[in-house]
């Protein structure tokens, strides 16, 4: 059984515990807390629940691109390369979203609309690079939960 409250002024909280196991995540909306424990109720159902994806659902894409600039683009070749398509990712609205609410279809609309302004090769970059922060985060973050939507 699911259960969210209101913490505060702004946050909403999901707790969820089934079948010995439970998670909890902290969101800004209360449809946002209630998707969430649907979801995680239906990942325990189906033996799917893994506690690294709460980390996951908290994290947004703009955290995880400000710590892959903090800690794996000054140990690349390219480093201003690299950081300018970090930056360049940080200004899209896919930014604000948490990693796992990430699709490829979302990619895929994201490259069409790039496509009309830039090259096929800068776009390749700027997924390549995306998918780079997604592997990162799941072999060295501890999101080992965490799905690759470049990748798909």
């Amino acid at each position: 059984m699911a259960t969210v409250t209101k913490r505060g002024e702004r946050q909403w909280q999901a707790k969820v515990r089934r079948r010995g196991q439970g998670a909890s995540a902290t969101f800004e909306t209360k449809a946002r807390a209630e998707a969430w424990a649907r979801q995680a109720e239906a990942d325990i159902d189906a033996g799917r629940f893994q506690a690294g994806r709460v980390e996951a659902d908290r994290t947004t894409l703009a955290e995880a691109l400000e710590r892959y600039l903090r800690e794996v683009v000054p140990r690349k070749k390219g480093v201003k390369q690299s950081a300018g398509i970090v930056r360049a990712w940080l200004k899209t609205p896919l930014a604000k979203r948490p990693l796992t609410a990430i699709r490829s279809a979302d990619l895929a609309a994201w490259r069409d609309e790039r496509l009309k302004e830039v090259g096929p090769q800068t776009v390749l970059h700027h997924l390549n690079l995306l998918s780079h922060v997604y592997n990162t985060a799941a072999d060295e973050w501890g999101l080992e939960s965490l799905q690759n939507p470049v990748a798909r």
